[in-house]
């Protein structure tokens, strides 16, 4: 009886967490992105037909990128297959990141003391585009790029239909991917000190 309890209790926490992420606009921008919002988070999701050399799987181990790193542009991305994510993916990818994210940053010393805000903090400050990824394993994994929202919004909507990377910029601007599959946030990393 204990055992049905807690595992009731952890599906009800669980559907609780994923209710509360709720989609409130999907808008279509081009025939590869769309503009999904809800009630605190607003991105763009691209779908399997995007390309970009900048989207890859390439592990990051969780560092603060710098202006000289060359590393996060390469050609990586094409020895994945690419799927094009739903509303059901983002809702999930978002739990997850407000679920893991806080104690992830946590673990990276170095992200804590780059300048900016704090990211956990302020999360739904930051918009996001949503890449999708399948690694060698068949695992879904989601490639948030996520970056401030009133910085990103002054340089009009381009944010909306191409991949959008800064050098530098601290905290307000960083990635990490969720593993849908496994239900793990890992690769945290921001764009640079300022």
């Amino acid at each position: 009886m204990t055992n049905k309890l807690v595992l009731f209790m952890a599906v009800l926490f669980f559907a609780s967490a994923v209710s509360a992420q709720k989609v409130t606009r999907v808008k279509m921008v081009t025939d590869y992105s769309i503009n999904v919002a809800g009630d605190d988070f607003e991105g763009a999701i691209f779908n399997a037909r995007y390309t970009s050399p900048w989207i890859s799987l390439k592990r990051s181990g969780g560092v603060v990128y710098s202006v000289y790193n060359d590393s996060l542009k390469n050609d990586t991305f094409n020895q994945f297959q690419r799927f094009t994510p739903n509303v059901d993916d983002i809702v999930l990818a978002e739990t997850l990141l407000r679920k893991d994210l806080k104690q992830f940053v946590k673990k990276l010393p170095a992200v804590r003391f780059v300048r900016g805000p704090n990211v956990y903090s302020h999360l739904e400050k930051y918009a996001r585009q949503y890449f999708g990824l399948t690694n060698g394993n068949g695992e879904k994994i989601i490639l948030l790029n996520c970056f401030w929202d009133e910085n990103i919004k002054k340089d009009g909507n381009d944010w909306l239909t191409e991949y959008y990377h800064v050098y530098e910029g601290g905290n307000y601007y960083w990635e990490a991917k969720v593993n849908l599959t496994t239900h793990q946030l890992f690769d945290f990393g921001v764009h640079g000190a300022i």
